[in-house]
């Protein structure tokens, strides 16, 4: 079976087995950068261990595109990948055994997240009030950007809400689009509330998307990072941000407020608890600065 009709039929199941969107597209870019350095008219039964040693060993799978070193953890998600595309192979008794069967993970350390001061926090919101004055584009970012920086909620979850996944009575929203494609209860708060009800009768939207680009499409997260990007523009913020560094101040601020972990947890839809530990590490720091003053 060639390469490129095995990768086809891999991804099709994935999609079959209700992995995300997100998900299936991040492994059809990395079979495709495997199945472009393999060849495209490679068969998947003369793969051998050495194939991938050698894949794995070429700046094709340690390079981006950009001309940037990947970082281990980028690589390690590279072998996960082939692991499961080989595997899956097995399975469907397309091959005998894998021929990813000795490739093993970098080591990596924990990254730390990247939080927004308060400083910086209180000069986004600064700068979304003036955006929001500008026109509807504008009015519609500060009620995303908030809604991301009081809820946790991810870039992709957010922008795939409809109308009809708001509860605003009840100050919830129904998140459809989480890792593994798991549903999860979001708790709004009154402002973010205040600012969806009036962004939705500016729109006088009852249905589809709750955000829009000017086109009145759903907004697409390149969009969405690019007027992030801008914002930080006028924030003033220089260093190297993200919009999921929203998400990540959210469980910050949270951790802080209750000190407790479970709590964070359960608001980030964190599957494990050993995931949200990483914002121990971050609060820790205040701990540092409390007492040596």
């Amino acid at each position: 079976m060639l390469l490129t009709t095995a990768a086809r039929r891999f991804l099709t199941q994935l999609e079959a087995d209700g992995r995300s969107p997100l998900t299936v597209s991040v492994y059809r870019g990395e079979l495709g950068r495997f199945t472009h350095w393999a060849g495209s008219r490679k068969h998947a039964e003369a793969i051998r261990p050495d194939t991938i040693a050698g894949y794995m060993t070429d700046p094709a799978s340690r390079v981006s595109p950009d001309g940037t070193a990947r970082s281990t953890r980028t690589v390690n998600r590279t072998r996960t990948v082939i692991r499961l595309f080989f595997g899956y192979l097995v399975d469907r008794g397309t091959l005998r055994q894998s021929p990813a069967r000795l490739l093993r993970n970098g080591r990596t350390g924990r990254p730390i997240p990247t939080v927004l001061s308060r400083d910086e926090e209180r000069e986004i919101r600064g700068a979304l009030d003036l955006v929001a004055k500008k026109n509807e584009i504008g009015r519609r970012d500060r009620v995303l950007f908030t809604l991301l920086l009081r809820s946790g909620m991810r870039l992709t979850a957010a922008l795939a809400l409809d109308v009809q996944d708001l509860d605003l009575a009840q100050c919830t929203a129904t998140s459809r689009s989480g890792k593994n494609g798991r549903t999860q209860e979001v708790f709004l708060t009154r402002d973010v509330v205040r600012l969806l009800t009036r962004h939705l009768k500016a729109q006088a939207a009852t249905t589809g998307p709750v955000f829009r680009s000017s086109l009145g499409r759903r907004l697409s997260a390149r969009q969405a990072q690019y007027r992030f990007r801008e914002l930080l523009v006028s924030a003033g913020i220089e260093r190297p941000v993200t919009v999921h560094s929203l998400r990540h101040t959210f469980a910050t601020r949270l951790r802080e407020k209750t000190g407790d972990l479970r709590v964070v947890q359960v608001a980030l839809g964190h599957r494990h608890l050993g995931t949200t530990e990483v914002y121990a590490s971050v609060s820790d720091r205040d701990v540092q600065r409390a007492i040596s003053r």
